[in-house]
Order: C-alpha cells, then structure tokens, then sequence
C-alpha cells in the first residue's frame, strides 16, 4: 500500500466513524500517519456548514463542532470532516 493509500484509508475512517469517540480514534491514527510519513506542516481552516463561509477558530467552533467543516491541509492534499464533538479538535490544536 502506498503512503497516499494508506492517508486515505485513515482519512476515510475520520469520515465514517460513527461515534464521536471513533472519529477522535480516527484523527489521532492520522494525524500519527502524517508525523511519521515527514508530512509538511498542518494548516487548519474553518467553514460554517450552513453558509459555506470561512469561519474563525474561535469559542463558537468549540461550543458548536457539529455546525462547520474542517479541512486539514498538508500541503497541496486537503482532508474535510465534520467534527461530531469538540475532542475531534482538541489534537488539531495542541502546541
């Protein structure tokens, strides 16, 4: 399997996970996946799902996961999800 089938397997289990405790399984395997592959550095950016519009990362993010699209980028590859709760977050934004 190559690395960019194996980034889209994991990527794929973020996706279709089915609980919120699934997906946060699924972003940390990623996201341990990137790391060690020497992935460029991560870029996150923010969309309201109602409106499509960028969105600030910012308290109503964290109060409302469920209401924006969150796309990770690494480098010119960009990965969507919908956060089911805020630990979906929480490894996006570790210092």
């Amino acid at each position: 399997m190559s690395g960019n089938d194996a980034t889209d397997n994991a990527w794929q289990a973020v996706r279709a996970a089915a609980t919120p405790e699934d997906q946060r399984r699924g972003i940390d395997a990623f996201l341990a996946l990137q790391q060690g592959a020497g992935a460029p550095p991560l870029q996150v950016s923010v969309r309201e799902l109602a409106s499509g519009q960028k969105a600030r990362i910012d308290q109503a993010l964290w109060d409302h996961p469920q209401q924006y699209e969150v796309t990770l980028r690494y480098g010119d590859r960009q990965y969507p999800f919908v956060p089911q709760s805020r630990a979906s977050l929480e490894p996006l934004f570790r210092e």
